[in-house]
């Protein structure tokens, strides 16, 4: 039972976020609470188990060298094909300034990354559906992705985005496909490589 500061979780930091761990037969029942991060985990014991759970909330900020004991030393990169499979439910997700809503993650490592068979995002008049793959890591890191969108409400969805104000109202269907240096964490509008239909 561990209140931590400032909990650091793949890339991500949490601000007093409550772990209450219980070993089982053949996985740990981690119960987490904090305004950042709330929900329940099962972490299997075994290598290449699938680590599940049902979040609440999950409102992702990137932790920086400023969140780390020591700021002069960087924070190592992550391996994405290190990270066990995932299988998880939130309620709520935010990844940065970014209002996701409701979703359902499905990830399994490859042998030098990661690939997302699902990700599914809903919100009130949207729809996302993306797959994709993270590979390498540091400057050798790329990730690539596909998404299928649905909104009822462009206007609302540019808003969810951090792009409020550019468009009112709208419906329609958007096909994405495009990459990027670095890892998911590393996602920018403005240095997107691929294409789009809409």
């Amino acid at each position: 039972d561990v209140l931590a500061d400032q909990l650091l979780l793949v890339g991500g930091r949490f601000a007093q976020t409550r772990l209450q761990l219980r070993p089982g037969a053949d996985a740990v029942a981690v119960q987490l609470d904090g305004p950042a991060l709330a929900g329940n985990l099962r972490v299997p014991t075994a290598d290449g188990g699938t680590v599940s759970g049902q979040l609440a909330r999950v409102y992702w900020q990137a932790a920086t060298a400023a969140t780390a004991e020591s700021s002069d030393t960087p924070a190592e990169p992550i391996n994405p094909a290190n990270i066990p499979p995932l299988a998880l439910d939130v309620d709520d997700l935010q990844f940065a300034t970014i209002k996701l809503g409701q979703t359902r993650l499905r990830t399994r490592p490859t042998s030098d990354g990661l690939q997302v068979q699902e990700l599914a995002i809903r919100a009130p008049k949207q729809v996302i559906d993306v797959q994709g793959e993270w590979r390498g890591m540091g400057a050798q890191a790329r990730t690539r992705a596909t998404a299928q969108v649905q909104s009822e409400d462009l206007g609302d969805l540019l808003q969810r985005l951090g792009y409020a104000g550019q468009l009112r109202g709208g419906q329609g269907k958007v096909n994405l496909q495009a990459g990027w240096q670095g890892g998911p964490m590393a996602f920018n509008l403005a240095t997107l490589e691929g294409g789009m239909d809409m």
